[in-house]
């Protein structure tokens, strides 16, 4: 009983450290070859993997609450399950039935952002995200999205802010976000 206890707590330490990005900074700028794999299930849709080596990955794209359950694998057990992929352990992330996950290019479109203005940068509530392909995003995570123009260097760049978004990244005066008029906050 000990041991459930004390790995619940860890894995709920780990998560809270996760989630605030104060310990943890799993993002898509991770490029070391020792990371975890990431695995996101649903139910009734196939697993996904993102292998922080080829695939962005960011916890901020994935909103707390349609999170169920989370699952670490290590050593034996994950290599028996995904392989060469599964060598430094695995992070499993089941998610509610509900959860709808789309791919950067996927969500981009839904918010009416056109061909030519997806090829800018994209940011993370204005953070950078250096690795988009394969990056998954839960649609419920994300609060808005706006083409910005920095003021000094004229640079545009796509920001998605999260429902997360600390208030200084987030209410931003006269941005009309796609598909949602108005300021934000």
């Amino acid at each position: 009983m000990k041991i459930i206890l004390l790995t619940s707590a860890l894995i709920f330490s780990f998560l809270a450290n996760c989630f605030s990005q104060s310990k943890y900074d799993l993002s898509a700028t991770s490029s070391s070859s020792s990371n975890p794999l990431f695995v996101y299930k649903v139910a009734g849709q196939s697993d996904i993997l993102c292998n922080l080596q080829t695939s962005g990955f960011s916890l901020a794209a994935i909103n707390q609450n349609s999170i169920k359950s989370m699952e670490i694998l290590k050593d034996k057990t994950s290599t028996d399950i995904y392989g060469d992929l599964g060598k430094n352990g695995v992070i499993i992330l089941t998610l509610t039935n509900e959860t709808k996950l789309l791919l950067t290019d996927q969500l981009l479109k839904q918010y009416q952002i056109s061909k030519t203005e997806r090829k800018l940068p994209v940011y993370l509530d204005s953070k950078p995200l250096t690795n988009l392909k394969g990056m998954y995003f839960d649609v419920t995570a994300i609060k808005g999205i706006n083409v910005t123009t920095e003021a000094e260097g004229l640079k545009k760049y796509i920001n998605i802010i999260t429902i997360k978004a600390r208030p200084e990244t987030s209410a931003i005066e006269g941005i009309t976000l796609r598909g949602v008029p108005g300021k934000f906050n």
